[in-house]
């Protein structure tokens, strides 16, 4: 075929590929630390930061590039961890609900 593609790269419908380094996750297991989201998620780039949500079951994940965040969607959003009922959910953070996520 003319296109190839790497394994990782995933199609991105309009609008996705916004250079968006922050990442909300969804369906974590409740068991899930901020060590445990860092080791995940460091696989697909260098993660700048991490934060667990109050309440459980989600977080916050900062990367370095914009295509390191868009690596990690393409190989983590659905994928089921051990301890979790449900396929994860990752997508970009939404930058007006930073505020609320931050608890202010």
């Amino acid at each position: 075929s003319f296109f190839r593609f790497p394994p990782f790269v995933s199609f991105c419908p309009l609008g996705m590929a916004s250079g968006n380094t922050n990442l909300w996750v969804g369906s974590l297991p409740p068991t899930f630390t901020d060590a445990d989201l860092n080791s995940l998620f460091g696989t697909y780039g260098t993660v700048v930061s991490v934060k667990l949500l109050p309440g459980g079951g989600a977080g916050l994940v900062n990367f370095s590039s914009p295509e390191e965040a868009q690596q990690a969607i393409g190989a983590l959003n659905g994928h089921t961890l051990d301890g979790s009922p449900r396929p994860l959910l990752v997508k970009e953070a939404n930058s007006r609900r930073g505020s609320a996520a931050d608890g202010t």
